[in-house]
């Protein structure tokens, strides 16, 4: 089968990761792919009297959950302030009597959920504060211990209640750091799979109507005129954003998925319900769309007459909808099987990709809700495309502790901690914040995960004292099934999957070489740090030993040169090259010009072709194309991005240099390091022309001798202006105070090039159009480093022109042009102590750091330093030593030059640390 390159190349490039995820998620391969999640609450098992019970209970809704075809658990893990699970900073659930039940029960369901082969999200919910039913009276307990400093209240104080709950304040900074902490703990100590976030919201939409809130709108009136209702949902999901960011900051690829309300419209059918956005303030499609959840649960607990509308608000609102997978109950109050099921099969027509089915107690009774088993799809979305930002502002002025963010021109509350958290999709090269006082503006190319940095100044970040960083790592999929895996940490006992490896004491690095399992099982890779009894730990994960899906092409499109349109004469020929991923696997390829067939050859690198001009008639457009079949007899096919276009030679015109410093190229490669140039030309020098490859003119400057010049480096001269051409009579050479002098006349524009020879103990000076009538060469006394000159008419039109020294020990040169005249001068050798010596510390600037080394250290620091070591010993050596880079600084290569030259320096250092592939330690 014939691939066609524009539907070959992106659909085999889409779907080929889409294959390795979907098939990665679904071992073994069943008819199912989905969600079919089961809410555990506490009230599901909590009730049953003492640890053994309750235990029982627990694991026999992981094997019933199993039965019935589920493959994830919703494992309530927090309500109303209280802990289902053993915390420092908090009580225990009124379930147990807000007493240690003897065992640890989220551990146990952990356990027992993945005996069944299930997985496990904690269902966390934040705000809910204080239960008006329960009435928790342990010192421990949030609302015990801070009263309404942290409730949601009205103008007395009075703190507002919703669902017999008073609610956390989302904006109180102690709140947030609070509702971090809970995180931490969680996602530390335990082998989740997920989390899930319920009861983000506000309690109801009294809140717009307190003094407070109406005072802290308008005080963000300087940075945007967002509306009221809008600010409201900028704090929830800024407090949403803050846990998140506590999970990835430590674990990334956990699934993480909110619970929010109905989206309801006007209508009788549900004049009894609030709505999400401007009741409770909660912007699920945002969330879901700005990369904070992975999946968004509407909670959608109502009879199936009312659910299609409900579902559809958010279903058909996003284009992420495979990631909107609704909560269901059948009814607020009452478990509806009957309905439930209608409502389930109405999801999955419209194409849901699961439901979440509340709660075990009902959904486990009865008959089972799903016929099938269904395999997990991978729900992860967000693992390597949100990257969460944690900037500690504690030495900054951040007035109402209060930022604004021009990625996603949003609203976020800092932590008592003064920390900024936040999640961004695409990281900027400049992240730019504002507080009410001042605008701050951060480089971000240097950063490196986890991103936890303080903030020093209004532009500038550093790590804190205790920290960990990966800086090498493969691809979350990847076909190694082996890699080692580079951290870098603050001092400690550093760890790489719990072994310690000691980490060099100047850069602080350490890596550990770590097998990669089996394909389709993850790898886990944690690095730590701890010292004074305080770790940080950063965690991932990643499944090796995968198949390489990568279209494998017989042509690579962007390796093809020359590329773009080229014009030749009909005597010339164009030579075709390009990189092949097929090389090992191919039987025959040929390149096509206008349909007729031409033979490739492999050099060992590349293949390569010649296309005859005289083939085509001129004014002839010849489109190229190459055929390919590989050794299993499948057929590859492709228009290369190059076209020709026949054109007489008298048609291509004479140009010339229209400004100093114009480059002529030995050819068409990329130009690295300061070469590879023919010469430098300033403006008036004209050059024939035989040739063009896009922008770039190809010069004819002798029968035999080509170079390359960018087009908007010259002018076309009107047609029939005659190549420049001269014929040279006479050449003198005399001694000029600290130089020898050579003048050379120069009665018409021709090109020109010098080359320093000096193993035959010269330099050459070579004239295009130019014929010799030498019938004069002046030797003045006193030539001090040139012994004498001597010529060559090396062919028809190019005269060569030498210049013999009398040592090898070439000090500088310089060729000027003026008016009908080159002067060409060779610099005396200078006195010893009276040298001077330019040091150039290379690199240098904002972005052009050179090479970077496994610590993070640039290139240029280093050159910097170097340079300024070489420099004192040199000036203590009593050398005169200027610095062409004495800051950190980035001045152009030609900057760089013309400084150089007008200090005179004598010789000229340029310091690299040049970069070398292989493994992290080598010479």
């Amino acid at each position: 089968m014939t691939k066609d390159l524009n539907s070959s190349m992106k659909n085999r490039r889409k779907f080929g990761l889409l294959f390795v995820i979907m098939f990665l998620f679904t071992i073994p391969l069943s008819a199912v792919s989905a969600l079919q999640g089961l809410v555990v609450l506490a009230t599901d098992w909590a009730y049953e009297q003492g640890a053994e019970a309750q235990q029982n209970t627990i694991r026999k809704i992981m094997i019933d959950a199993k039965e019935n075809n589920y493959n994830t658990v919703y494992f309530q893990v927090r309500e109303a302030g209280e802990s289902i699970y053993p915390t420092q900073n908090g009580s225990w659930t009124t379930l147990f009597n807000e007493q240690d039940p003897g065992y640890d029960p989220l551990q146990f369901a952990l356990n027992e959920a993945h005996l069944q082969g299930l997985h496990l999200y904690a269902q966390f919910d934040v705000l809910t504060a204080y239960s008006l039913v329960n009435r928790p009276k342990s010192a421990d307990h949030i609302y015990n211990q801070n009263g309404k400093i942290w409730i949601v209240a009205d103008d007395s104080f009075a703190p507002i209640a919703e669902n017999a709950c008073y609610f956390l304040d989302p904006s109180n900074p102690q709140v947030i750091s609070y509702l971090k902490q809970q995180v931490n703990e969680l996602v530390t100590n335990y082998m989740l799979d997920g989390i899930h976030f319920t009861h983000l919201y506000y309690p109801n939409n009294q809140i717009l109507e307190t003094q407070a809130f109406i005072r802290q709108h308008a005080s963000i009136q300087t940075f945007s005129h967002l509306d009221i209702n809008s600010y409201a949902q900028d704090i929830v999901t800024s407090c949403l954003e803050a846990l998140v960011t506590e999970v990835k900051l430590l674990k990334p690829y956990l699934t993480i998925s909110a619970e929010t309300h109905a989206l309801i419209h006007k209508s009788k059918s549900f004049r009894t319900m609030n709505a999400a956005d401007t009741y409770y303030f909660q912007d699920g499609i945002s969330w879901l769309e700005r990369g904070l959840i992975d999946v968004l649960v509407p909670k959608i607990h109502v009879r199936n007459k009312s659910f299609s509308s409900l579902f559809n608000m958010y279903y058909q609102t996003s284009e992420l909808r495979d990631y909107i997978i609704p909560s269901l109950r059948g009814d607020e109050e009452i478990y509806r099987g009957n309905d439930l099921k209608k409502e389930l099969e109405y999801a999955v027509k419209q194409g849901a990709k699961g439901i979440v089915v509340c709660s075990a107690e009902d959904a486990l009774k009865g008959k089972s809700l799903f016929t099938d088993k269904a395999d997990l799809p991978f729900m992860a979305r967000t693992h390597k495309e949100s990257k969460a930002v944690e900037l500690d502002l504690s030495d900054q002025n951040v007035p109402n502790d209060i930022i604004f963010t021009d990625h996603d021109r949003a609203f976020h509350f800092l932590d008592q901690y003064n920390k900024l958290t936040m999640i961004i999709q695409d990281m900027p090269k400049y992240l730019k914040l504002q507080s009410m006082q001042e605008k701050m503006n951060f480089q971000t190319r240097e950063w490196t995960v986890p991103y936890r940095y303080i903030v020093k100044s209004k532009n500038e970040v550093q790590r804190p004292a205790q920290f960990i960083e990966l800086r090498k790592a493969p691809e979350f999929m990847t076909t190694d099934s082996s890699f080692s895996f580079l951290f870098r940490a603050s001092t400690g006992d550093t760890r790489i999957n719990d072994e310690s490896i000691e980490a060099y004491s100047h850069t602080h690095i350490f890596f550990k070489e770590i097998a990669l399992r089996p394909f389709g099982q993850r790898t886990i890779v944690r690095g730590s740090v701890t010292a004074r009894n305080k770790s940080l730990f950063y965690e991932d994960i990643y499944y090796g030993n995968m198949p390489d899906t990568t279209t494998k092409h017989a042509v690579v499109l962007k390796s093809v040169s020359p590329q773009d349109t080229v014009l030749l004469p009909p005597d010339d020929y164009l030579r075709v090259s390009f990189t092949s991923m097929l090389v090992d696997e191919m039987d025959t390829i040929l390149l096509y010009a206008n349909g007729s067939p031409l033979p490739l050859y492999y050099n060992g690198k590349r293949y390569v072709g010649e296309v005859p001009c005289k083939m085509f008639p001129t004014n002839s457009i010849v489109y190229l194309q190459v055929a390919a079949r590989d050794v299993r007899g499948e057929n590859y096919s492709y228009n290369l991005p190059l076209t020709l276009i026949i054109q007489d030679r008298y048609k291509f015109p004479v140009v010339e240099s229209i400004s100093d410093f114009s480059q002529v190229s030995y050819s068409l490669g990329e130009v690295r390091l300061g070469g590879p140039y023919i010469q430098e030309y300033p403006q008036g020098v004209r050059f024939r022309t035989s040739g063009k490859f896009g922008s770039t003119y190809r010069l004819q400057l002798s029968q035999t001798d080509v170079g390359y010049i960018p087009e908007a480096e010259v002018k076309v001269l009107p047609p029939g202006t005659p190549s420049p051409h001269f014929n040279l009579f006479n050449l003198s050479v005399k001694p000029d105070t600290v130089r020898d002098l050579l003048t050379i006349p120069w009665t018409e524009p021709v090109p020109y090039t010098v080359m320093a020879q000096p193993e035959q103990q010269r330099i050459r000076i070579r004239l295009y159009g130019v014929q010799s009538s030498s019938t004069w060469l002046t030797h003045r006394e006193g030539l001090e480093v040139i012994d004498h000159i001597s010529w060559e008419q090396r062919d028809s039109e190019t005269y060569d022109i030498f210049v013999n020294l009398r040592d090898n020990n070439i000090w500088g040169y310089d060729i000027k042009q003026n008016e009908k005249y080159l002067s060409f001068t060779v610099k005396y050798p200078p006195i010893r102590n009276e040298l001077r010596i330019a040091v150039e510390a290379g690199h240098g600037g904002e972005w052009n750091w050179g090479a970077v080394g496994l610590s993070g250290l640039k290139e240029k620091v280093v050159n910097r330093d170097t340079a300024e070591k070489v420099r004192d010993m040199l000036r203590e050596m009593g050398y005169d030593v200027v610095e062409i880079r004495p800051e950190d600084t980035a001045p152009k290569l030609r900057e760089r030059w013309l400084l150089t030259d007008s200090l005179d320096a004598d010789i000229f250092i340029s310091i690299h640390a040049n970069a070398a592939g292989g493994d992290y330690l080598r010479v």
